[in-house]
């Protein structure tokens, strides 16, 4: 039992180590599309010379923001939440809420992770490519989306393992964490 705890001890820490490197990938995304925005402002209106690539590379870029930290915001409680009515419920029944909606959101995760990777497996396959300001296979963009979902629906397992552990030992979270993971 021991070693069986250790292990997933360890796959935790790693899986946290993940969703923490996508808040710095995304950072450096948005890091990214900002300068791109600031060289395309610099060569169009100064050098009178307009770029063809930075509205495509900044729309690649939203998609790579929104979908890499998906998984970190849901781990930290960022994502919509129905408070209102968790609110009215009183912190006992929120639990059985928070621990329904999560097995929802691990149903309706793992479906799109199998879809998305389809469709990707498809497109390399057919070595399908976008050819607007510059040419790029849409894999390298369309690779984060099942990413997300997948991250996402582990996520999801986490807190619904984590919301019926607290179910079965009659724990109710304290106020600033009684929200965290709640879709």
């Amino acid at each position: 039992m021991d070693t069986a705890k250790s292990v997933l001890n360890l796959s935790t820490r790693a899986f946290d180590k993940l969703l923490n490197a996508c808040y710095y990938m995304s950072g450096f995304c948005v890091a990214l599309v900002a300068l791109f925005v600031v060289y395309e402002v610099f060569v169009r209106y100064l050098l009178n010379s307009p770029t063809v690539w930075v509205m495509q590379g900044s729309e690649y870029g939203l998609v790579y923001i929104a979908f890499i930290s998906a998984g970190p915001i849901l781990r930290d409680g960022g994502h919509t939440k129905m408070t209102i009515i968790l609110e009215r419920l009183g912190p006992w029944k929120a639990r059985y809420v928070d621990v329904c909606t999560n097995f929802v959101g691990i149903g309706i995760c793992t479906l799109f992770s199998w879809q998305t990777t389809t469709r990707l497996i498809e497109s390399i396959q057919r070595g399908a490519t976008y050819r607007e300001g510059f040419d790029i296979n849409q894999a390298v963009i369309w690779w984060v989306i099942p990413f997300a979902f997948i991250t996402m629906a582990i996520q999801f397992i986490r807190l619904t393992m984590e919301g019926a552990y607290n179910i079965k030992n009659d724990i109710v979270p304290v106020p600033e964490d009684a929200m965290h993971g709640m879709a």
